[in-house]
């Protein structure tokens, strides 16, 4: 959503030149990088909370809070650009915490797999991206109106907020049973190598 439509949105309903609107961007995303690198060492430092608790923390802040603030992000009136970008620049900020919720769950409950199970968030995410896309061409027909883009922020928050209270609940730091090498879940198939 933000590397494809933060740039329109800076530009055409902020008001922002081309040159601002560009320099934001770039602010925005390259704090994501080295945040995602201190809260993944933050996240395996923390020794005195369950690993459980601390990914269900990461991933409540990371994809709930964000969610929250995100629904928001549309009924900051245009005349508000400072609040608009750091509303904004808070919600990217928060989602660089991702490494310590669902990308750990994903390891830790996956094990040995955990490369797959990553993959398997990585296809799902870039399926995700045609959400975006099609909330704003659904909702905005003219991109410098502010109103139509209220569906689009909310939408999309409120699906996060609701996919991290799903997360409360099914969350787990414990491996999969399917990571046990001791418990051969499949059959083995017999090979005439003579034939092959």
């Amino acid at each position: 959503m933000f590397a494809t439509y933060m740039p329109i949105y800076f530009h055409e309903v902020l008001g922002f030149t081309v040159t601002e609107t560009g320099f934001y961007v770039a602010v925005i995303l390259g704090f994501n990088i080295p945040l995602r690198l201190v809260a993944a060492t933050f996240s395996d430092r923390i020794t005195v909370i369950p690993e459980r608790w601390k990914i269900i923390i990461f991933n409540s802040i990371s994809v709930g809070l964000s969610g929250l603030l995100l629904a928001f992000v549309g009924w900051v009136p245009e005349t508000m650009k400072a609040e608009s970008f750091l509303l904004i620049l808070t919600v990217m900020l928060l989602v660089a915490l991702n490494c310590g919720g669902f990308y750990k769950c994903a390891a830790l409950h996956a094990r040995q797999h955990a490369h797959v199970v990553i993959a398997a968030i990585q296809f799902t995410k870039c399926l995700a991206l045609f959400s975006a896309p099609a909330l704003v061409a659904y909702f905005v027909t003219t991109e410098s109106n502010r109103v139509e883009w209220i569906p689009v922020f909310t939408t999309l928050g409120v699906t996060m907020f609701l996919a991290n209270l799903l997360s409360v609940f099914v969350f787990t730091d414990k491996p999969a049973e399917w990571t046990d090498p001791d418990k051969k879940s499949y059959v083995e198939v017999p090979v005439d190598e003579t034939k092959c």
